[in-house]
């Protein structure tokens, strides 16, 4: 019995253990149907890290304004993060996102930026920093992501495009890279249905 009572403490010990080394980050699905195309079998190697805000008259950071700036411009990202740290899945990662242009990677041959990554945008201006929630999830996302995919670049938009793009905006480059490197729990998302 001795026996038993112990395997069944072992048991409960590894699954408890495995359950705080995961984390959860909610994923609201605000599909676009713009600035995308689809794809079939891409080979995901890098993520991409962008600036965004409504720079018209408006509410800088409100979703539905950033949005329609995109719809003009035809262009989209796989992801968008809002200042409380609310992350919006606007183009499914399958498809290919019009988020980075012309670029170039930094082994200087591959190009194909828009074919090859995931972008993700941080709702910031030239004025503000990201939030600690905005960072919080970054990190999260980010981590899912190299946890799925076989990840060769974290960028930033400037470093594939320097002569034309200066964002993220503000952003402690440093600081992210090493929170990415030190988070060793598995991210799990959580999709969230949203109503746009």
């Amino acid at each position: 019995m001795k026996h038993i009572y112990f395997i069944f403490l072992l048991l409960i010990t590894g699954f408890l253990s495995a359950m705080a080394q995961t984390d959860t980050l909610a994923v609201n699905n605000c599909r676009v149907n713009f600035g995308q195309r689809k794809a079939k079998n891409r080979q995901i190697d890098a993520i991409i890290i962008h600036s965004t805000y409504y720079n018209w008259d408006g509410a800088p950071f409100l979703l539905e304004n950033i949005i329609s700036v995109y719809r003009a411009y035809g262009v989209s990202a796989h992801y968008i993060i809002d200042r409380k740290g609310n992350v919006f899945s606007l183009v499914g990662e399958q498809n290919v996102a019009f988020h980075a242009g012309a670029g170039i990677f930094p082994d200087g041959t591959t190009r194909g930026t828009n074919e090859r990554s995931i972008g993700i945008e941080l709702m910031t201006s030239i004025y503000s920093s990201p939030t600690p929630e905005q960072m919080e999830s970054l990190v999260k996302l980010a981590a899912n992501i190299k946890q799925r995919y076989n990840i060769r670049y974290i960028l930033r938009h400037s470093d594939i495009a320097p002569d034309r793009k200066t964002d993220p905006w503000n952003f402690d480059w440093e600081t992210f890279l090493e929170r990415l490197k030190q988070t060793n729990r598995r991210i799990i998302l959580k999709n969230l249905p949203f109503t746009f």
